[in-house]
């Protein structure tokens, strides 16, 4: 998206796998197959990436102040931030029953994975929590055993970086 953005600001592994994701649920929902298949996936693919595109642009020129980057979430103690930081650091694990036990833990996390689709929301419990593999979760949700492992993969990113501003944010409240 010229203009927009410079290069390099957006992965195009993640617009790739966002515009497969949008082409499944897209046929999911249509009727029959787009006559010209090739020219529907081009314009399904460009919109893509001009969403991300301006989704970054209003990152740069529209930033959230610090205090609402993340919303009415009270200061979380340092040992819960290890906690998590240390239960997200490989995303094919479960998470520990020691995260699970501890209610700072889950209130912390409960709040991070709100912020994300409910589908990759649903997709990452089942794994994380309940256990279940690729394809169990596959199976039920109508997606490839990879996909599923990529969207757990992508929602441990999204979860690392949040608590990455959380740790920040306490780093510099105590300054």
């Amino acid at each position: 998206e010229a203009g927009l953005i410079t290069q390099g600001e957006l992965d195009p592994e993640e617009l790739a796998f966002a515009t497969y994701q949008r082409t499944l649920e897209e046929l999911r929902l249509l009727p029959q197959l787009p006559r010209d298949r090739f020219a529907w996936l081009r314009h399904l693919a460009r919109d893509t990436v001009h969403r991300a595109a301006l989704a970054q642009h209003s990152l740069h020129h529209h930033p959230m102040p610090a205090a609402t980057a993340v919303s009415t979430l009270p200061p979380v103690p340092q040992p819960t931030i290890a906690r998590l930081e240390s239960a997200l650091a490989d995303p094919d694990l479960p998470l520990p029953d020691e995260v699970i036990d501890d209610p700072e833990a889950r209130r912390v996390l409960d709040h991070l994975l709100d912020r994300l689709p409910e589908r990759w929301r649903e997709i990452y419990l089942l794994a994380a929590l309940d256990r279940w593999s690729d394809d169990e979760i596959a199976a039920i949700t109508g997606l490839l055993p990879d996909e599923v492992r990529a969207i757990v993969h992508a929602t441990v990113r999204f979860l690392r970086a949040w608590i990455e501003e959380i740790a920040t944010e306490a780093a510099e409240s105590k300054e």
